[in-house]
């Protein structure tokens, strides 16, 4: 159990992983643990830890029995009244070293089992929180259209032990880009431009425009029901997955309401 207040000293010998769960507390001597930090995040980073903890103490009680086999080993070829019983010694101190490093590899496989699931869980909770912030912002109540071509950009890797949102290019490769970028691109990407709020689109078009309703103040927060005909039939060129979500969405609504 983390303590919630630690000295400098102690902070120093933490993982990296667990010193970011505390903040210093004006002194420079003096660190307490975050309460307020997300309490997912900050679980997932601790049962982590542990599963660290638990191989490590097992590799630990593997290399103390082999020291012992060599030690006792060592011991009854010195004494000459002993040799009698250093090979049955032997196989004894060797069954007991096999049966521990039997158990050690169950453990280590559990362990790297429970940490690739935290793993993937941690990414999962990072990308969609940013994600859906990105979404919320550009689409308001449309950020569901959106949310899935997100998701599908980002992912999360480690630095040492601390994860990182990463965010890759069109073809899925790593890039430069972080999610502001990202949020940029699909602000200003005409597949979304009928699903995005137009206080937050790039470039002209604020208002005026063809006329339509669809580069007009306020008409990418149109629901699919309150589109014309034109307005549907270019939403439905420009992001296609998009317009047919749309429109299973108005669907699964309309057969609700007959029940």
């Amino acid at each position: 159990m983390l303590r919630s207040k630690i000295n400098k000293a102690d902070y120093d010998k933490l993982d990296k992983a667990i010193q970011i769960e505390y903040k210093q507390d004006g002194s420079a001597d003096a660190y307490l643990l975050d309460v307020d930090a997300d309490s997912d995040i900050g679980e997932l980073r601790r049962a982590k830890t542990r599963e660290t903890e638990l191989r490590t103490a097992a590799e630990t009680q593997v290399t103390n029995l082999t020291k012992k086999v060599s030690d006792l080993t060592e011991e009854l070829q010195q004494d000459p009244r002993k040799r009698n019983d250093v090979k049955l010694l032997e196989q004894s101190w060797q069954k007991k070293l096999d049966d521990a490093v039997a158990d050690e590899k169950v453990k280590t496989t559990a362990a790297e089992g429970k940490a690739t699931a935290t793993s993937k869980q941690l990414t999962k909770i990072l990308v969609e929180k940013d994600a859906q912030e990105i979404a919320q912002s550009l689409c308001g109540d449309n950020a569901h259209l959106m949310l899935p071509h997100l998701l599908s950009r980002m992912t999360v890797e480690y630095d040492g032990d601390t994860p990182v949102v990463r965010v890759m290019d069109k073809e899925g490769k790593r890039s430069a880009m972080n999610t502001a970028d990202l949020k940029k691109e699909f602000s200003s990407d005409a597949r979304y431009k009928s699903i995005v709020v137009q206080s937050n689109a790039s470039g002209s078009g604020a208002s005026g425009g063809s006329g339509t309703g669809t580069s007009g103040a306020g008409a990418g927060a149109k629901k699919l029901k309150d589109m014309g005909d034109k307005e549907r039939a270019e939403w439905a060129k420009n992001d296609p997955a998009g317009f047919k979500a749309a429109v299973a969405e108005q669907n699964a609504a309309r057969l609700g309401a007959n029940y």
